[in-house]
């Protein structure tokens, strides 16, 4: 199993690779290094997006290219192979980020979001495990686009997923 060198690093994308390939040897590819393979099998990813990028245009959902049944299928593999129960979706979750890689008044959004309900939690400090037990028991996930949403696709199909991003779009038309 490949693996690009950003998903290299423990955590997350490692975590959930492993219960793929359990039976695979796992190579992190360094990103300036070329390889060559003999056989090579690429799967296309669930989710692309956002796609058709146009100034001035925000980005809406006909912009992405997601195939709802692979995620359908990765979201009951995942719960299986974690043993986690489909329950029905009830928790109200901000994604937090405990450290300063973004510079937004993250603490007065917190409050607004407790005020109607929602606890914050912060994926960096949870296991892979513990992020898809969340996401399957959550309703309602809000939070800063990003990373944190990396075991979103486990959520329930019923529960809504609002990514908070800044208002101006860069589009290069190189």
């Amino acid at each position: 199993l490949l693996l690009p060198e950003p998903c290299g690093q423990p955590g997350t994308f490692m975590d959930s690779a492993a219960l793929f390939g359990k039976d695979r040897a796992r190579v992190v590819l360094p990103g300036d290094v070329n390889f060559q393979v003999r056989n090579l099998i690429a799967i296309d990813p669930a989710v692309q997006g956002p796609m058709n990028l146009r100034e001035g245009i925000w980005p809406g959902i006909a912009d992405f290219s997601q195939n709802a049944d692979v995620l359908r299928a990765y979201r009951a593999a995942i719960l299986d192979r974690l043993g986690i129960a489909p329950a029905p979706a009830s928790r109200r979750i901000f994604l937090a980020r405990s450290n300063d890689r973004r510079s937004f008044n993250q603490e007065e959004l917190i409050a607004v979001a407790e005020r109607h309900g929602f606890e914050a939690v912060y994926p960096e400090r949870m296991s892979f495990p513990e992020q898809v037990q969340m996401f399957a028991e959550a309703a309602f996930v809000l939070g800063a686009s990003g990373a944190a949403f990396a075991a979103s696709p486990v959520a329930s199909s019923t529960s809504s997923r609002a990514a908070l991003t800044r208002l101006e779009i860069s589009v290069s038309s190189a």
